[in-house]
């Protein structure tokens, strides 16, 4: 099975059956075995049979919509004007955008109460899915970031976004961990009860993203990687209570139930029906997870970043200057944040689906800077691919309700989760 492409176009679809047709008609050989695998009428024929039959366009598309996964072409052509129909993510992620937008009345005081001076000048610089980020100049030079979170509620509870940010970054600041510096979070704007505010200090510099994008290469991108890699070991170092979101004490004393124990399973089935994974494909994911989840015993949790991606790392005149944007932050396994160390890049669901993906880097000066200051123990590896492919459902669990009439969702989950259940078994078993 193929998936079909994020805003599939007709016509395109179209004309692939014509070329089936035509490359048959040529005599080339792998048209020959498509028509055999997966048009019912010629799956018994020699390849000298089928090369006395007159296939028709319609027998083409046939086989085109079998390979997408379809009974048949209307079938397959229903979803394509289906998905045709859908908003792209860019579009969904404008029209939100164009909503979460505070307005100067209510970010001038908040910036008054966390700097003590007045705006002087404000540049929106992300369109955030869920974040709404300008960076903000204060009349006695400050130079500040203000964050509001436009879904800033946890387990249903409300204004409690950004106090796990806000007890990480000072924890930083404590442990001379280079990190944004911490100023003011407030909660429950008027009008959007669930709202809340961070506003922390810009760090200035370019995102490690960026630069290996376009000039850090050879033994500069290794030097700042070995940054990377010390800087990572070095946060890990700062123990929390427990696993979980944290101000300090995470709410969950077990490894096991702080990630075996808080995937919704009666979630992921509803996933599975919803992007037409067969339920007994989702079990063995489940069973997988539960036969290796002795590999946390043990495990003490330590303060994760939660979101580590190379456009949170803020480089500047050769060296790190510093981490950002530590919203998703908790207390948990270290292996947790540390797939990061494959053999790619730091993808994750959204990234693979939008092909927002990290270029490729040198895993070895990343795993020097991190064994300088922190242990690697046998497990680890075990560890981060049981962790990877558990927030790998947890994702399927939530892009397939919150995201399922993105153009292209639920084939790309359906496809995205067999890939990576594929992954895991050859790694776990």
């Amino acid at each position: 099975m193929r998936p079909l492409s994020f805003r599939p176009s007709l016509s395109q679809i179209k004309n692939q059956a014509k070329r089936l047709r035509q490359d048959w008609q040529s005599g080339d050989a792998q048209s020959v075995e498509r028509i055999r695998t997966h048009h019912p009428k010629y799956a018994q024929m020699s390849e000298g049979e089928i090369g006395d039959i007159v296939l028709s366009l319609r027998d083409a598309q046939l086989v085109v919509a079998r390979e997408y996964n379809f009974e048949n072409w209307a079938a397959l052509k229903e979803q394509v004007e289906e998905e045709a129909a859908k908003p792209t993510r860019e579009e969904s992620l404008g029209e939100r955008k164009e909503k979460q937008t505070s307005s100067d009345e209510e970010i001038n005081p908040i910036v008054r109460t966390a700097s003590g001076s007045d705006v002087e000048s404000k540049e929106r610089i992300s369109g955030g899915y869920s974040c709404e980020v300008w960076r903000v100049k204060t009349t006695d030079g400050q130079d500040l970031v203000y964050r509001a979170n436009w879904f800033a509620n946890w387990d249903g509870k409300e204004g409690v976004h950004f106090e796990n940010e806000k007890w990480a970054l000072q924890k930083c600041e404590s442990e001379g961990i280079p990190a944004s510096r911490f100023h003011h979070v407030e909660h429950g704007l008027s009008g959007y009860p669930t709202r809340s505010v961070i506003v922390n200090s810009f760090v200035e510099g370019d995102p490690l993203k960026q630069l290996m994008a376009t000039e850090l290469s050879g033994d500069s991108l290794e030097s700042v990687l070995f940054e990377v890699g010390r800087l990572m070991g070095n946060l890990h170092q700062l123990k929390t209570n427990g696993f979980g979101r944290l101000d300090g004490n995470g709410p969950i004393d077990s490894w096991r139930a702080a990630y075996l124990g808080q995937l919704d399973v009666d979630r992921l089935r509803e996933a599975a029906d919803n992007v037409d994974l067969p339920r007994p494909l989702i079990e063995e994911g489940i069973a997988l997870l539960e036969g290796h989840a002795h590999l946390g015993e043990g495990v003490e949790p330590c303060l994760l970043h939660g979101d580590f991606r190379l456009e949170h790392v803020i480089v500047k005149d050769g060296h790190v200057a510093g981490l950002i944007d530590f919203e998703h932050c908790a207390g948990g396994d270290p292996a947790s944040e540390m797939n990061w160390f494959g053999d790619s890049s730091d993808e994750g669901w959204w990234d693979r689906f939008t092909g927002d993906i990290s270029p490729r880097y040198p895993v070895g000066p990343l795993l020097r800077g991190y064994r300088e200051v922190a242990d690697v123990d046998g497990d680890f590896k075990h560890r981060s691919v049981w962790l990877t492919f558990c927030r790998q459902l947890s994702g399927l669990g939530y892009h397939s309700v919150q995201d399922i009439d993105t153009a292209g969702m639920k084939e790309f989950l359906n496809w995205r989760y067999r890939e990576d259940l594929g992954v895991a078994q050859r790694i776990l078993i």
